[in-house]
């Protein structure tokens, strides 16, 4: 028999537009943000917004590397990127790769 709190959550597999949003919101900003900061201004987990940002919001950021030794990315949207537009350009890419 197992002791401890039971937990009621459910691990979602893909997009979650809600998350990309708030990930989103905050890079609004323009300003070069660590990934920690990132996920401390969204409400999310770290490891969640660094998964975002590799699978889905690479081609949005710019990213920069403090040192060459040190894994410390600073992250910051691309100038000219408008969220609904990207939205689109991502469902349009996902219909294509679908119909092949």
């Amino acid at each position: 028999m197992k002791s401890g709190i039971t937990r009621d959550r459910k691990v979602r597999r893909g997009l979650d537009r809600e998350k990309l949003v708030r990930i989103w919101k905050v890079l609004e900003s323009g300003e070069w943000l660590h990934i920690a900061e990132i996920a401390r201004q969204a409400g999310l987990n770290e490891c969640t917004v660094r998964w975002y940002l590799n699978q889905y919001l690479n081609q949005a950021v710019e990213q920069q590397q403090i040192a060459p030794t040190i894994r410390l990315r600073m992250v910051r949207l691309k100038a000219g990127m408008d969220l609904v537009g990207y939205m689109t350009a991502m469902k349009t890419i996902a219909e294509v790769k679908k119909s092949k």
